[in-house]
């Protein structure tokens, strides 16, 4: 797999390969704050061609970088911030900003998280960045240079949440994260 996505960051997203990559270019700040008042055509949607869209004649607006400091903004005016990399322990700061109360499960004193809620892969193989290569990684990072900033920040703001929760409750949240695992998964990122 390492070698189709090498591929697919590399080539015409039109030619012909046994897996075809979405265009990756900062998807998730694109998401956040694309509108059709900065000349998109909506969430989801990326004009590449010269025509529309309100870019430049090389391009539409879609194939700029997002703006940071706009997905930043969004990103601090959410209620609630989880991310998957730390699924258990956002489930819980949900349950706590909508109920107040944490389940007992949250607790870490009684060892890891264990919600029993349900992960659904469509049938999707999760992949493990440890298996790609050092220029895999390096076409992934030019992809999303303001994505990484953007997981580095909605990171810190998850985890300063979590902190607040267990100084209102007492209940310890952080304790059993699996600070090995989670650099594992994101300690690529710049």
């Amino acid at each position: 797999w390492d070698e189709a996505l090498r591929q697919g960051l590399k080539g015409d997203p039109a030619q012909e390969r046994p897996l075809r990559v979405l265009p990756l270019y900062d998807t998730q700040a694109h998401a956040f704050t694309c509108s059709t008042r900065r000349g998109s055509l909506g969430q989801h949607f990326r004009v590449l061609g010269g025509g529309g869209g309100g870019g430049s004649s090389e391009g539409g607006a879609d194939q700029l970088p997002p703006p940071l400091a706009a997905a930043l903004a969004i990103l601090h005016r959410f209620d609630w911030v989880g991310l998957t990399d730390l699924y258990d322990q956002s489930v819980c700061l949900l349950h706590y900003q909508a109920n107040g109360s944490l389940p007992a499960a949250c607790n870490c004193a009684y060892g890891p998280i264990r919600l029993g809620l349900p992960r659904f892969t469509h049938g999707v193989v999760r992949h493990d960045a440890t298996s790609l290569s050092a220029e895999t990684l390096a076409l992934i990072d030019a992809h999303s240079q303001v994505d990484a900033q953007l997981f580095a920040a909605a990171l810190r703001l998850l985890l300063g949440r979590l902190r607040t929760v267990e100084e209102n409750t007492g209940v310890e949240l952080r304790r059993c994260i699996d600070w090995h695992k989670l650099w594992q998964a994101s300690g690529h990122i710049p």
